[in-house]
């Protein structure tokens, strides 16, 4: 669910006793072992990249659910332009958006000549 909102169920969310309860505690209710979700807002285009660069740590890079949360909210703090968008899902860029990227490599190959 890379796309959901990040602990919040729109729509979905009701309190039982007090506590929170949306597609996060559903998803255990009915089996799933393990949620990872953030408890901050994040803008869709930005959640796209997060969650996009956290399951590329887990799946090509080995990491547990707990070290790339960690380093996947320290990377996108500190993230260039160029590594943001280039992170974005590779699926569902836009040509607009792969000419942004050129742009960018382009000045940072020019800035790198220059030294």
């Amino acid at each position: 669910l890379r796309g959901a909102s990040p602990g919040v169920a729109v729509g979905m969310a009701t309190f039982f006793g007090g506590e929170y309860a949306g597609v996060p505690l559903g998803m255990l209710v009915n089996g799933v072992s393990c949620v990872a979700t953030t408890f901050w807002k994040i803008e869709n285009e930005s959640r796209l990249v997060f969650w996009n660069h956290f399951y590329d740590l887990i799946i090509k890079e080995g990491m547990d659910v707990a070290q790339a949360m960690r380093t996947t909210m320290l990377w996108l703090r500190e993230a260039t332009e160029l590594e943001y968008i280039s992170a974005f899902p590779k699926d569902l860029q836009s040509l607009e958006w792969a000419s942004r990227v050129n742009t960018l490599e382009e000045a940072k190959a020019e800035r790198e000549e220059k030294g």
